[in-house]
């Protein structure tokens, strides 16, 4: 192994600005980066084109450190391993998922109230030495695992973590490597460099080949469901997450940010980093890395993996080690914690009950997550979102508007794709009716018609030009009967275009008239050799994604399906007057061009109009108000806190009594639609 790993020296540069170290990551494999020190590894060729891009490459002697007692190696690993599963067998199930290139185990240690079964719970994964000369992942693995179980009979709060996770432990992945202390395998790659590279190309490695470890961790994830992980490396104080091959963020970038910054918060050292902000830095813009677990892991499986720099010192004194724990432990826990974040369950036949293996997806975010064996566990942060499962053979089921909490369980029916008739009614001709995010059809309709639609439960869409876009929901088995209230609207229509060069490119269209409305829509046509991403920033301040990263958009998006959602209905009333941008991002740098529309309708025929009357002394307030549609009046105090409230499903007479208030001044303020309106009142004794 010696041999191999002098084919691949170690050097040092020093940059002068941070884009340099892109440019060094294009060339040859980054293995860390101190403040304006870039240490790498590489072939003569690789230096060579290096120097020719006007780099000074220097080599970097290196020296093994002297063996520490303490330190668990391969074989002291699985002596402590073997004890650990007889003192706590109804705890820990300890097994290997392959072996390494000389043969080794490469161990597993499941830590859960039921070890040897697979149960329908979140499923967490830490990983340590994947460098074999960085051992602190493996001790703090340890250390971690010997706590839990010792906590488990002592702290509830441990035990409910343990009984409602599967927690795997792989201590030490790269056990040839770490015999000698060196960074690599036995056949000197870096293993962190050798998982396949979301885009395609070679990892920093430069092969497409698989290493033993790395196939055997790729085989095993394919067997399970993990949904957070960390993997532990020294040399630096930092969560990195992904990406560490691109620029961009992932699509749960939010969500990845904040259980980073969850981690780190536990961690004071890390936390007040003086080089990473809050100890935490998106990989790519660290440094560049071609292969690494935590892109292959989030890409290939949907598991959010970050790369846990435990300590300045890549092979720090043993007696160190407890401090390192305990400085880790409270973010391990937080991964525990979060891994049962968001919405979780099952996905069955409608008609046979059997589990199916499916694909859920979020709407919003665009990222597909695999639900295995009919079991599926999404890691979301709170909010609303439309969710949509799928299975080869089945009519897919949207949710929309579903809201997540910290911990929400759903369960989901599919029905076989089978094509059944339902009648549809309508109040004109020539409506446009088609299912939403199902893709069963679309058909135009002239009053009463049947139409062939898949079962199964779906969103119906119907519109008409100069009409309100209706929706409507419905299981379908065949022979329901299915009926659209089109109301006439008052449309008025604002077209622009534009070009832009670069990744970035922006519009307005200035709404110059009062123009009141209850619905709007909005069209966008795009020429664009790479994906776009479109946001829509309202006069009044709200910044709308209307979608992301999508290609090929041409038409009307869909306004009434999605409340602030991507392709989705924004439920957007008021006064349309005022500045309206379009701002659009490409996922490359070749610009394109834009033609794009608001189109703003109100609902023809409705009025509004309110009165009020209000008795100074004895604290009697009347209103009066025409509306057909839903109302909410609310009576505030001064300091604006609500102390009143009444909510109607349409206009009418509507009473406050002040009587036992104090005196003092009061608001009313009434909301009907679009339409607001506010009175003081001053109360007297």
């Amino acid at each position: 192994m010696i041999g191999i790993l002098f084919l691949y020296s170690k050097y040092f540069l020093v940059i002068k600005e941070k884009k340099e170290i892109r440019e060094v990551g294009k060339i040859v494999s980054i293995e860390e980066v101190k403040g304006d020190t870039v240490f790498i590894r590489g072939t003569h060729e690789e230096i060579e084109k290096l120097e020719r891009k006007g780099f000074s490459v220097f080599i970097y002697p290196e020296t093994k450190p002297a063996k520490q007692e303490g330190y668990h190696d391969y074989y002291k690993l699985t002596e402590y391993l073997d004890t650990l599963q007889v003192r706590y067998p109804d705890l820990v199930y300890v097994f290997s998922m392959g072996k390494s290139v000389e043969g080794r185990e490469l161990w597993v240690v499941k830590v859960s109230d039921n070890p040897e079964d697979d149960e329908p719970e979140p499923e967490v994964r830490f990983v340590g030495t994947i460098h074999g000369d960085e051992p602190v992942g493996t001790e703090l693995i340890l250390m971690f695992i010997d706590s839990l179980l010792s906590w488990y009979s002592k702290k509830p709060e441990i035990k409910e973590l343990v009984d409602e996770r599967e927690i795997f432990f792989i201590p030490l992945f790269n056990p040839d490597g770490n015999l000698v202390l060196s960074r690599y395998n036995a056949n000197g790659v870096d293993l962190n460099r050798n998982f396949p590279v979301p885009d395609g190309s070679p990892g920093g490695d430069g092969t497409y080949e698989l290493e033993p470890e790395t196939e055997s961790l790729i085989n095993f994830s394919a067997e399970r469901h993990f949904v957070l992980s960390c993997t532990f490396h020294g040399g630096a104080l930092v969560v990195n997450y992904p990406w560490d091959y691109s620029p961009d963020s992932t699509p749960d970038q939010e969500l990845v940010y904040k259980i980073a910054l969850a981690y780190a918060r536990e961690n004071p050292l890390m936390y007040h980093s003086t080089e990473f902000d809050s100890g935490v830095t998106h990989g790519y813009s660290w440094y560049p890395v071609y292969g690494s677990l935590q892109d292959w892991s989030y890409h290939e499986t949907g598991c959010i993996d970050y790369t846990v720099e435990i300590s300045e010192i890549k092979y720090p004194p043993y007696d160190s080690i407890p401090a390192i724990f305990r400085e880790n432990k409270g973010g391990m826990i937080e991964i525990i914690k979060k891994a049962g974040w968001g919405v979780h369950g099952s996905v069955r036949d409608a008609l046979a009950g059997n589990s199916l293996n499916a694909i859920i997806s979020v709407y919003e975010i665009g990222k597909d997550m695999p639900a295995p064996s009919g079991e599926f566990h999404r890691v979301l942060l709170p909010g609303e979102y439309t969710l949509i499962f799928s299975s080869p053979g089945y009519t897919p089921r949207v949710y929309m508007f579903f809201p997540v909490k910290e911990d929400t369980s759903l369960h989901v029916k599919l029905f076989p794709q089978k094509r059944v008739r339902v009648c549809v009614r309508t109040e004109v001709d020539g409506v446009n009716i088609k299912t939403i995010l199902s893709d069963t059809g679309e058909w135009r309709v002239d009053g009463e018609e049947e139409i062939d639609v898949l079962q199964g439960f779906h969103y119906f869409l119907a519109s008409k030009p100069g009409y309100k876009t209706v929706i409507d929901t419905c299981t379908v088995s065949g022979g329901e009967e299915i009926e659209f209230r089109m109301e006439p609207m008052d449309t008025v229509v604002f077209m622009s275009s534009f070009g832009f060069d670069g990744r970035e490119g922006s519009d307005t269209i200035e709404v110059n008239d009062s123009i009141p409305f209850d619905e709007l829509n909005v069209y966008f046509e795009e020429r664009a050799s790479s994906p776009l991403t479109a946001y829509l920033f309202t006069p009044w301040g709200d910044s709308i994604m209307l979608f992301k990263r999508k290609e090929g958009i041409s038409g009307w998006f869909e306004r009434e399906i999605l409340s602030h959602h991507p392709g989705g209905i924004l439920k957007l009333s008021g006064n349309a007057g005022g500045r309206w941008i379009l701002l659009v991002k490409s996922k490359d740098d070749t610009g394109g061009d834009v033609r794009w529309g608001l189109e703003f309708g109100r609902i023809a025929g409705t009025e509004f109009s309110c009165s009020m009357n209000s008795n100074a002394t004895t604290g009697i307030v009347r209103l009066h108000v025409e509306w057909d549609g839903r109302v909410v009046i609310a009576l505030y105090d001064i300091c604006g806190r609500e102390r009143e409230r009444i909510e109607s499903v349409e206009g009418g007479d509507f009473v406050f009594d002040l009587s036992s208030f104090p005196p003092g001044i009061y608001f009313v303020r009434v909301n009907a639609g679009i339409h607001r309106m506010g009175e003081k009142i001053v109360l007297v004794r």
